[in-house]
């Protein structure tokens, strides 16, 4: 695995564990926030591993949606999870009426969890595969 694809997937890791300890203090918000974030770092990871880099929120999650669910190679509901919790993470930071549960946070971690370990084991079948590219 790429240097820069460990790190990116590293750092989902540490964002995925934030969100875990936001939550469990009962900081939903935050929780809901991190969780995204986490999703996000492992979209940009597997999407540099297939030599993709994109700037913007938006720009990862239609190409995660196009070049990694759209193809296959990672399931479509994943792509599903990440534009809800971008969404949430949306109205979590910028829409001061919404009221993020308790509940609403924890199935945002545990879709946190599962979206970084589907983007894990994508990793690990293509270094093993030693296509950096998948073709």
């Amino acid at each position: 695995m790429d240097e820069a694809v460990a790190l990116l997937l590293k750092r989902a890791r540490r964002t995925l564990e934030e969100a875990s300890y936001l939550q469990a203090g009962g900081f939903a918000e935050g929780a809901t926030v991190r969780a995204y974030y986490a999703m996000l770092h492992a979209a940009e990871a597997a999407l540099l591993q297939e030599g993709l880099v994109f700037s913007s929120h938006r720009a990862v999650l239609g190409a995660f949606g196009r070049e990694l669910a759209g193809r296959g190679l990672l399931d479509r509901t994943l792509h599903r999870h990440l534009l809800d919790a971008f969404e949430r993470r949306q109205r979590a930071d910028y829409d001061e009426h919404t009221d993020v549960t308790s509940a609403q946070a924890a199935e945002q971690v545990r879709q946190a969890e599962e979206f970084l370990a589907a983007v894990e084991s994508f990793l690990r079948q293509r270094s093993d595969s030693g296509d950096p590219g998948g073709e």
